[in-house]
């Protein structure tokens, strides 16, 4: 697939389920905070605390937190220079645009500052979504 199929494929999707029901999400939420970590991984410190990688709406922005957080954990600098080998090989990562997909979020990301309200508001959709399975396995 080409850059952005997968997240455009994501939006439709939800939109022939608006009739019935969609998930909360927030992509742009998503891209915003992973570019902001990328350009600066001192923005990292300021949702660790709280955020997990499965909060994420999109299995791919999960994993590339995933990598950003481990690479910082081990002292390393997480960027899309560093990040590309260790997704060289992963489909996930190649539907969206593989390495230049990672680069798009860094040049996209605007500031750091937000970085713990986009955090707080991908935290509270996920645990939005975990009520909403929660009520419908008690259904």
């Amino acid at each position: 697939m080409a850059t952005g199929n997968l997240i455009n494929t994501v939006q439709e999707e939800d939109a022939q389920l608006a009739t019935y029901r969609t998930l909360p999400h927030n992509l742009e939420a998503e891209q915003a905070l992973l570019g902001a970590v990328l350009i600066n991984n001192d923005a990292l410190n300021q949702v660790a605390t709280f955020l997990d990688y499965t909060h994420f709406y999109l299995p791919v922005h999960g994993r590339v937190f995933e990598a950003v957080l481990k690479m910082v954990e081990r002292g390393q600098i997480a960027s899309p220079v560093t990040l590309k080998h260790y997704f060289d090989h992963d489909d996930s990562l190649s539907e969206v645009g593989g390495a230049q997909y990672l680069a798009r979020l860094a040049g996209s990301a605007v500031t750091i500052i937000n970085a713990e309200h986009y955090g707080r508001a991908i935290y509270d959709l996920a645990m939005r979504r975990e009520l909403i399975s929660i009520g419908e396995e008690m259904v």
